[in-house]
């Protein structure tokens, strides 16, 4: 009697163990289950906010052709086209600027703002001035310096544009003399962005075809059209901004 009651009671004993043991492997799973459906969540990418300034002269202004076509306002046009990106363009330019009048203006400012992207071209109005070489000697590199430390001193985000051919306008007639000053000066410009480790972009050749393609010449026969300026915009986005 007593060994049947031991059987019955440890055989009852075997039968919870059992559903025990079954309603634990339940829970594990559910667990891990509760485990792999739950996905972390990716916050939202933000916006690529580019604080851009443009120091130059008449080419960067935009003389001569209409509003929001010169190539700093055609740039941000284009790269804000790109999903999520801002950009916020200042312009610090005036037609008939040479270096120490850039300079100057620079200072007047007081910039206190860092900037993601900073172009420079000038000096055009220097050789067209005929001022002596060693202004721009000394004020270029000067300028160049400044252009950086207004990207939180980082060079990379600097670009030096090489300075447009007149020459090949009706205005400048196909003159060889301007042509040999041109290049005189972006000589210069391309050395001392290169020890100063800056991207230095040859744009003068597009306006070297001026004369053979008047579309790219504005309509005062001098400056640099819109068409022209778009140009430079394609060459500023593979060199900067391709991904």
């Amino acid at each position: 009697m007593l060994t049947s009651i031991f059987k019955y009671g440890l055989y009852e004993l075997q039968f919870f163990a059992k559903i025990i043991c079954v309603l634990l492997v339940i829970v594990s799973c559910s667990e891990r289950s509760n485990k792999i459906e739950v996905k972390a969540i990716k916050p939202e990418q933000t916006s690529n906010n580019i604080q851009y300034l443009a120091l130059g002269d008449s080419y960067t202004i935009g003389e001569a052709v209409d509003e929001g076509k010169s190539f700093p306002l055609q740039l941000a046009a284009k790269l804000n086209l790109k999903p999520k990106t801002v950009v916020q363009t200042k312009i610090i330019a005036t037609t008939g600027w040479r270096t120490d009048q850039l300079i100057a203006a620079i200072e007047k400012e007081e910039i206190s703002e860092i900037y993601d992207f900073v172009t420079l071209l000038i000096g055009v109005n220097n050789q067209f001035q005929n001022t002596d070489f060693g202004q721009y000697e000394k004020e270029f590199p000067d300028l160049l310096e400044k252009a950086i430390e207004l990207a939180d001193n980082n060079a990379n985000k600097v670009l030096v544009l090489s300075i447009p051919d007149y020459g090949f306008t009706p205005f400048g007639e196909g003159k060889s003399g301007i042509s040999e000053g041109i290049d005189k000066y972006n000589s210069f410009a391309k050395k001392i962005a290169i020890q100063k480790e800056v991207a230095f972009l040859n744009i003068t050749d597009i306006t070297r075809r001026g004369l053979q393609e008047p579309k790219l010449v504005a309509s005062d026969n001098l400056h640099v059209s819109a068409i022209g300026y778009a140009e430079f915009v394609e060459r500023i986005i593979e060199l900067k901004f391709s991904e």
